[in-house]
């Protein structure tokens, strides 16, 4: 069974028990995963999560698109509050203050890892947007 947190457990909870050395397995065969969502619906990976910082730009990467794209419900009025809910709970667990814009440039520049090196300048800047501005294309 895998360790699976909520996401108001915190960074440093889940960093703490990655220090331990815990490995735990699913019956798929996954290494610890933190539940990101209340819904259930999207778990991020803890492999190759060594430090807060690689936590931190993992949330970013593999959870913009579901606070600003993901369209898991027939309506719009239903997709919205979604992805109020999931931006709500990347601001809890970051302790940031991201708008659905915010999100959006968020998404557009790091979503799925595709600049994990401008992910990790932009964590280390305290969520500084001129980052990610100053590397438009």
């Amino acid at each position: 069974m895998p360790i699976v947190k909520n996401v108001r457990s915190g960074i440093t909870d889940i960093m703490l028990e990655r220090k331990k050395g815990k490995s735990y397995e699913s019956n798929k065969g996954r290494k610890s995963i933190v539940q990101v969502f209340k819904y259930d619906k999207q778990h991020i990976s803890l492999r190759n999560v060594e430090s807060e910082v690689d936590l931190k730009c993992k949330v970013l990467e593999c959870c913009s698109r579901d606070a600003v794209k993901s369209m898991p419900y027939p309506t719009n009025k239903g997709n919205k509050l979604y992805q109020d809910d999931v931006r709500e709970n990347i601001n809890i667990f970051l302790n940031t203050d991201f708008t659905r814009e915010d999100m959006e440039l968020v998404y557009q520049r790091l979503g799925n890892g595709i600049r994990h090196e401008l992910t990790i300048k932009f964590v280390q800047s305290n969520y500084d947007f001129e980052v990610l501005r100053s590397e438009e294309e």
